[in-house]
């Protein structure tokens, strides 16, 4: 049985109603909650390099001090020496990464910017799913941060970590203040 013209899947729509539901680009987030914009994304981001940056200052001072002590030059001759300090700057990154991980909480940076990460459904994430967030970060700082970079023309402006997660930095609403970003 057929029914009138324009009836159907569509219901009682108009065509240009119908065109435009067609059209509509489905969102995978189930929730409310804000994607962060990017100022405040990248102002957590910067926060948390600089102390991996200070922490990883701190170890090389302390490697030059003890090879220093152990009669070598504490400024590396071979790329055997530099090797050395990029492995305690990588040990620094992993660090700091799996603390907060591990801690079930967001880094200084984000509780800085005013930031916390929540899932596609509103959800806190679990440890896992952190850890997943921290892998695909990892695979969108790689090809020369192009998975960074995909926000500018993402539409709700989701990095390629946030969408292969399913997590996302959003405004923390349970803080009293404005967050720095937007102040």
């Amino acid at each position: 049985m057929g029914g009138l013209p324009g009836e159907g899947e569509w219901g009682s729509m108009s065509f240009q109603q119908a065109k435009e539901r067609e059209r509509a680009p489905e969102s995978d987030i189930y929730t409310d909650d804000r994607v962060a914009p990017i100022a405040a994304r990248v102002m957590a981001g910067v926060y948390d390099g600089m102390v991996m940056l200070g922490a990883a200052g701190v170890m090389a001072v302390a490697y030059a001090v003890m090879t220093r002590n152990l009669g070598a030059d504490p400024i590396p001759e071979t790329l055997a020496g530099w090797a050395i300090y990029g492995v305690l700057l990588l040990a620094v990154v992993v660090f700091y990464r799996t603390l907060f991980i591990l801690a079930g909480g967001d880094s200084p940076g984000m509780q800085w910017a005013g930031l916390r990460l929540v899932t596609f459904d509103g959800d806190a994430p679990t440890t896992q799913e952190r850890f997943m967030r921290v892998l695909w970060g990892t695979f969108s700082v790689l090809p020369l941060a192009l998975g960074l970079f995909w926000a500018l023309v993402d539409q709700e402006q989701l990095t390629w970590h946030d969408l292969l997660s399913k997590t996302f930095p959003s405004p923390d609403t349970g803080t009293r203040t404005a967050p720095r970003w937007s102040r």
